[in-house]
């Protein structure tokens, strides 16, 4: 590992026994601002003994917190033992742009098919609504993005800080194949942001704000960006949310996302100030969720 590395690998001799990957985020609490990270990749080797704590060690001694979502079976029940603790939840929606194409392609071809391309063809076919006349939005670079849209966090919740700076790296990443940044607009004025990209025939709504949108905002927000992954990204399958704010959740499955089952936010909380932080405000941007 070298400074400022965000791969960290623990060797035997030549032999590589353990490996862990770190996704920088910086928090933004009522106390101030903290580095913290997503750990999105954790192996060792079982017949290793102890390079599986080693490597935690490595790659987290200074963040003030790391955060784990779902990862393997195995994984899920290892966290709690090295402190890890459920906090609020993350909740995925995802929405079919075509009518077969997500089941049949990515769906293992037993019994369960048919029920599963009906299910799409269903949830494709239902009314979204349309945007009325207030609402609309149109492409903006991340440096047209208003300062007072990124997510700011309130009473005893933390958000991921975001920047034009941060947005346009993202952005860049080679595993997508295309991508969109758009003001939401409310009778003219910029109400929020949100920033689509495609990855593997999914179109990933990766980041959204500000934070705590009204329902009707969210709801707005999510008919816009439905209606713009359909025009303008032609080869994709599907269009995927993650949402922490159960406000946002209700929002985009009353504009026909399907809900998946909430996934647990596992914090490991380093740093004292952020032990009265109660949750934690994440958009698929926090983790390579984002891209894979």
């Amino acid at each position: 590992m070298t400074a400022g590395s965000r791969s960290h690998v623990l060797a035997d001799e030549a032999t590589v026994v353990a490996h862990g990957a770190r996704w920088p985020i910086r928090l933004r609490t009522a106390a101030g601002e903290f580095e913290a990270l997503h750990l999105i990749d954790w192996a060792a080797r079982r017949d290793s003994g102890g390079s599986g704590m080693q490597i935690m060690r490595s790659c987290t001694q200074d963040a003030a917190a790391v955060f784990s979502i779902g990862g393997s079976a195995m994984t899920r029940k290892l966290v709690p033992v090295f402190g890890f603790r459920p906090q609020n939840a993350m909740v995925f929606l995802e929405r079919p742009l075509q009518p077969l194409q997500p089941a049949w392609n990515d769906s293992p071809r037993d019994w369960k098919l048919p029920a599963r391309l009906l299910r799409n063809l269903f949830c494709r076919l239902r009314p979204v609504g349309a945007l009325s006349r207030e609402w609309s939005s149109a492409p903006a670079g991340p440096d047209q993005i208003p300062e007072r849209l990124f997510p700011r966090p309130s009473g005893d919740g933390a958000a991921s800080m975001r920047t034009a700076a941060l947005l346009n790296h993202v952005l860049a990443c080679p595993a997508f194949t295309s991508s969109r940044c758009c003001l939401l607009y409310r009778s003219g004025e910029p109400t929020a942001y949100f920033v689509l990209a495609e990855s593997q025939r999914t179109v990933r709504l990766l980041d959204y704000g500000p934070a705590e949108l009204s329902e009707e905002t969210a709801g707005a927000m999510a008919r816009a960006a439905l209606r713009l992954a359909s025009r303008e990204f032609r080869n994709a399958h599907s269009i995927r949310v993650g949402a922490t704010e159960p406000g946002v959740v209700t929002a985009f499955a009353g504009a026909g996302y399907r809900v998946s089952r909430p996934t647990p936010i596992n914090v490991l909380k380093r740093a004292p100030e952020l032990r009265a932080v109660k949750s934690f405000r994440l958009t698929l941007l926090d983790w390579d969720a984002a891209c894979l």
